[in-house]
């Protein structure tokens, strides 16, 4: 899958030159936090200083964020206007630089946020002022802002006689260090003190028992400071914050206690003051502003295209939280995505490309216009679109990082902004950080606003068509007569006043239903298949919206789900037959007669209630399905193109429809879902006997496999009977109702049909990946597992391994008890570096198990034998992570590992025999590398041709 590289924008409310020449005017805005849960610590207020005012939609803005132990409710308003001279300026952005600083990075402060003329982002995160004190003073709490820096000669305020206190700062009062931020030079840690103890010095360990060392002997013994003024009292210390991304949908939340914090006791000599007086409250309520900042930042994104597109397509208002759902991809892992408006879109792109495609080209067979409309829909041509209209650069890609926040005033990490106006009203600044995307993502989002047009209610396709037209794709709705090609009367052929009862409709050119009815074999007319590729377009579109209406709060998973369900062929098959719609088809193939005849025959076997059809352990022919389309495109062509017409004639013949207590997957979908959740190996093998196939499906679940085969007419119906039997096999185990996580299902490589002898006589067999062809399985990750499979697995880049295995672990992709084994494994060797640890699981495993084959052939037999194989155990250990057959591995694990039990000379002599079967091994492990780049490049090929070539 093709990727590209291009600069994310930045709103430019966010970005201004930040002169010292004048006074500046800031529009300030109180983010307004209000806890839905208990905790000791509670939240303040924080004002938001921006030099641009905000648009009323902005400004009003509200939105909960996920907490430990529960949501927080944050909500946005406009209060004063402030006018600060550079001086001030200056002095608040020393304290949101050092605050963020501190809880980000551990950073000591710096001054390097000075002024310039240059453009930067800049606008401040002020700390708020009680309730009580807003109704006469600002807004601002200045006093908190004046902490930083601390300087120990200020005036005391204390009301009694102030007490000094000797630190690494120098003589302070002990009022300033009642709430304050220290940095502990015994061990360079940045504390938060919120009080002052009843210890000193001379106190025993708090917790130690009667036997624990004084504070004195502790400092001494494990520091080697000798403390100089025992006699102080310790400070009542608490570890920093952590800052967390609290935007993300999977973040888990704490039933008990209060927010994590270490505490501990400083003597107040081992401590140089950096921020005082701050609250530990204020403290923990700028931890969400990251977070807060990031969401902001995105609705101004949206905003900012919002603009651009009413400077150029758009002439109804959309809310812009709907638009920043369309440029949210599902790899930010936050509440709401692209996908559901996605599905909209790509089936109204379909839809209005189809209808174009049909009634310009009336001339064209159905697969000339297939290939047209692939051209036109394909991801590569929306990539394309997109693009050249400028839309890439608002697009939200990747998961939130607070550490890789940019904190606002901060010149410490340097940024060239540079403006570009992209409409007549909006101008956004890219940074020159660049980021890889690839073609699919842009072609997702393109269809996502597609989808947001469409779904805006009256008026709404017009919308969307007005935009496609903008970026490049022409369609219109104009009305084309349809040329009709029958000469003789359609009631010679179809009994037209039968079908009209049951289609409840009465066609205006009776033609056009025996063309909906006429099937290939037979010759004397026109057949279904031009109206069929109308209908099955105008179809998928009017269910799909439908879905979407109806169930829009549901998640956008499921919601893409019932929309596939309700489109296969199985299903409109089934209808058509219960419809007793087979009775009527012209064809002339006897064939085709026994295979329909067969296929009723089953079908009466069903449940009245079943909707699917996949029930059935049968192939249906193409022609039943396809005339529930081409009937569909019929209404829709001699009711001058009215979708309304359609669905009320063809949607009585579907019913039931699915609902999401209904919806159910199809065996394969299921199956790839049960091991999606539970990380089971699956297999797939088949072959070729007489006038069938037969497929063979075996599942490895926690020690268990479960395996059926069946045989049937083609692979596809064989796959599905398969697939069924292991479902039922699983749960009656009881396997798959607890299965958790989120990692990709990995099937091997198909195999021909063998015996379980063979295959135990058999060398090792390295599992590869197998893609289905058809269905909901088909998806970017299978694309993501193709190429990353082909690349070889090896790339160069630096990158921080332990974090980026973090962040694995957070996305469930990972298990935490790993993550230390594979970061010193892979940060132990200079020469592996990887552009990005891939997201699918599979793809990470072949890289381990290409660099274990790589090192067994360049390491002599000898070394392996003499260092204790260390490394041999990190590859066996790593591999062990994966979905591979790994038990061809535990000999070389006891050959090489186990050491000899006899005396030296029977040890060298097992030694030397032990390396001729080694020898041997390693000419099978070479050819099983030969086989695996021969694979490499098989997929590599694959990865080459169009991508709807899975899509179809």
């Amino acid at each position: 899958m093709e990727e590209f590289v291009n600069d994310a924008y930045i709103p430019s409310e966010l970005v201004n030159c930040s002169s010292d020449a004048c006074t500046v005017t800031f529009y300030c805005y109180l983010i307004e936090l209000k806890q839905d849960y208990v905790d000791p610590i509670g939240v303040h207020d924080i004002v938001l200083a921006l030099r641009t005012e905000l648009d009323p939609e902005i400004a009003s803005t509200k939105f909960d964020m996920r907490v430990e132990r529960g949501n927080l409710l944050l909500s946005l308003r406009q209060v004063e206007t402030i006018h600060l001279s550079p001086h001030l300026v200056q002095r608040c952005r020393r304290f949101q630089t050092t605050l963020f600083r501190i809880l980000l990075h551990n950073d000591d402060v710096s001054d390097e946020f000075c002024l310039g003329d240059e453009p930067q982002i800049d606008y401040l995160l002020l700390p708020a002022t009680t309730l009580n004190q807003r109704l006469s003073n600002s807004s601002v709490d200045w006093k908190t802002v004046s902490s930083v820096p601390f300087l120990s000669e200020d005036q005391c305020n204390c009301w009694y006689y102030p007490h000094p206190v000797m630190t690494k700062t120098g003589l302070v009062c002990s009022c300033k260090l009642q709430n304050c931020v220290v940095k502990a030079f015994h061990n360079g840690s940045i504390y938060i003190i919120d009080g002052i103890m009843d210890l000193n010095g001379n106190s025993r360990l708090r917790n130690g028992g009667k036997r624990a060392p004084t504070y004195k002997e502790h400092f001494k013994n494990n520091y080697g400071i000798q403390l100089q003024f025992e006699n102080q009292t310790l400070l009542d210390a608490r570890s920093l914050f952590k800052v967390k991304n609290y935007l993300h949908k999977g973040r888990q939340m704490k039933q008990k206690g209060s927010t994590s914090m270490m505490p501990a006791e400083l003597p107040p000599e081992v401590c140089s003051v950096i921020m005082s007086p701050i609250s530990i409250s204020t403290i923990y309520s700028f931890t969400f502003i990251p977070s807060i900042m990031h969401r902001l930042e995105s609705l101004l994104m949206a905003f900012g295209l919002k603009k651009m597109l009413l400077d150029n397509c758009m002439q109804k208002d959309i809310p812009v939280f709907k638009l920043l759902r369309a440029i949210t991809t599902k790899e930010c892992q936050e509440d709401y995505d692209c996908e559901s408006l996605g599905t909209l879109g790509n089936s109204f792109l379909r839809y209005a490309a189809t209808q174009q495609l049909f009634k310009t080209n009336q001339n064209l067979r159905e697969g000339s216009l297939t290939q047209m409309r692939d051209k036109i829909i394909c991801n590569a041509a929306l990539f394309t679109f997109g693009s050249s209209q400028r839309l890439t650069g608002f697009i939200r890609k990747g998961h939130f990082n607070p550490k890789q926040w940019i904190i606002p005033g901060d010149n410490s990490k340097f940024l060239s902004l540079t403006e570009e106006v992209i409409s007549s009203r909006t101008r956004v600044y890219v940074c020159g950080m660049k980021r890889k995307m690839k073609h699919k993502v842009v072609a997702d989002v393109v269809a996502a606003l597609i989808g947001t047009f469409v779904s805006t209610g009256l008026g709404g396709e017009e919308a969307a068509l007005s935009f496609m037209n903008w970026i490049g794709i022409k369609v219109d709705t104009n009305v084309i007569p349809y040329e009709i090609h029958l000469n003789v009367s359609p009631e010679k052929l179809v009994n037209v006043t039968l079908l009209e009862s049951l289609l409840n409709y009465i066609f205006q050119e009776p033609s056009l239903l025996v063309e909906a009815l006429t099937d290939g074999s037979y010759n004397c007319t026109e057949n279904y298949q031009r109206l069929e590729f109308l209908g099955d377009a105008v179809l998928d579109y009017l269910i799909t919206q439908y879905f979407y209406k109806e169930y829009h709060n549901e998640s956008s998973e499921l919601l893409t789900v019932m929309r596939t369900i309700s489109v296969t062929n199985e299903c409109f098959a089934l209808s058509a037959i219960r419809a007793k719609l087979h009775e009527h088809i012209i064809r002339d193939s006897k064939e085709l007669d026994k295979r329909i005849a067969a296929t009723v025959n089953e079908v009466e076997k069903l449940s009245v209630k079943s909707t699917f059809g996949w029930e059935l352990d049968i192939c249906f022919p193409n022609v039943l399905a396809d005339i529930i389309e081409s009937l569909a495109g019929a209404i829709y062509v001699d009711s001058g193109y009215n979708k309304e017409a359609v669905f009320q004639s063809i949607r009585p013949l579907l019913e039931p429809l699915i609902t999401p207590e209904t919806a159910q997957l199809q065996p394969l979908g299921e199956l790839h879902e049960l091991c999606q959740r539970g990380t089971y190996q699956r297999k797939k093998s088949r072959v070729a006997c007489g006038n069938g196939v037969t497929v063979s499906i075996e599942v490895k679940a926690k020690e268990i496999t479960c395996k059926h085969t069946a045989k049937a007419n083609n692979e596809k119906t064989a796959e599905k009977v398969a697939s069924k039997e292991v479902i039922k096999l699983l749960k009656d185990k009881n396997i798959g109702e607890d299965a958790s996580g989120h990692e990709e299902c990995h099937a091997e490589e198909e195999q021909p049909c063998i015996d379980k002898d063979q295959v135990e006589g058999e060398s090792a067999v390295i599992c590869e990946t197998h893609f289905e062809e058809e269905g909901p399985l088909i998806n970017e990750m299978h694309s993501q597992q193709l190429e990353s499979a082909s690349n070889g697995v090896r790339k160069s880049c630096e990158i921080n391994f332990e974090a980026e295995l973090i962040a694995l672990t957070q996305q469930g992709i990972l298990k935490v008890e790993h993550v230390p084994l594979l970061a010193s494994f892979l940060t132990a060797q200079p020469s592996m570096r990887l552009t990005d640890l891939p997201s699918v699981r599979c793809s990470f495993g072949y890289y381990v198990l290409w660099e274990f084959l790589h090192y067994i052939e360049s390491t002599p037999l000898r070394v392996l034998l003499e260092d204790g194989c260390a490394r041999f155990l990190g590859f066996f250990d790593a591999l062990s992570m994966f979905p591979f057959d790994i038990t061809w591995l535990n000999k070389y694990k006891m050959q090489i590992v186990s050491p000899p039990e006899d005396a030296p000379s029977r040890a060298l002599e097992k030694a030397v025999k032990e390396i001729e079967i080694i020898d041997q091994q390693l000419a099978i492990l070479q050819a099983k590398k030969a086989d695996l780049q021969e694979r490499a490049s098989e997929l590599s090929s694959i990865l080459d041709s169009p991508y709807s070539v899975f899509q179809q």
